[in-house]
């Protein structure tokens, strides 16, 4: 995710629906921090809503906790932010107070680790890293598709759509949903059924 580099800036994202529907978070500047826009959450949001309820979420790189938080808002069992920056952690451990969210649990980790040292099983993956690593995409991708089962859906955003869409056929997704907004762009995708 990404703001301004630089000094104490503050930004700050306003919650769209749920139960914490438009409470403010705010996030400290980190480089690379970039919350999904607001127009994004709620095309994504609005894919989930059926579903979101009771499911177990996982947002393996949280940045600003805007997916996660809104997945907790909307009645998600329970949701696993995880953040690689301290400064960005602290202050998903913060607004998590702030919200009394008690379903939901933060690491501080980078999402590799987290993937190895822990099995559990989510309905819903959250991949919106930098976008200037798509690197890093992939080699998360590669991580959860093994972990990936019937049902299951994955979350990735970027900023080419095209890009998106190769990785989806690279790693046997089918594309649920898709959008795309000049340099963002959006896919839920699930597991490609095994034919006999």
């Amino acid at each position: 995710m990404r703001i301004k580099r630089g000094g104490n800036q503050k930004g700050s994202v306003r919650l769209i629906s749920g139960k914490w529907g438009g409470r403010v978070l705010y996030f400290p500047s980190v480089d690379g921090l970039r919350p999904t826009l607001r127009s994004q959450r709620e095309t994504l949001f609005n894919w989930l809503r059926p579903i979101i309820k009771n499911s177990r979420c996982l947002d393996l790189f949280a940045g600003s906790g805007a997916l996660g938080f809104e997945a907790a808002s909307g009645g998600a069992t329970s949701v696993i932010m995880v953040e690689k920056s301290k400064k960005a952690y602290l202050s998903l451990l913060s607004n998590a107070e702030l919200l009394s969210a008690e379903n939901c649990r933060i690491f501080n980790a980078t999402a590799q680790s987290f993937l190895e040292r822990y099995p559990d099983q989510f309905d819903i993956f959250f991949l919106d890293p930098p976008f200037s690593n798509p690197e890093i995409l992939e080699k998360t991708v590669s991580l959860i598709k093994e972990r990936l089962s019937e049902g299951q859906l994955i979350y990735l955003e970027g900023s080419n759509i095209k890009f998106l869409k190769e990785l989806c056929q690279n790693h046997s997704l089918n594309i649920y949903k898709e959008s795309s907004a000049g340099q963002r762009a959006g896919i839920l995708a699930e597991k490609r059924k095994q034919t006999p």
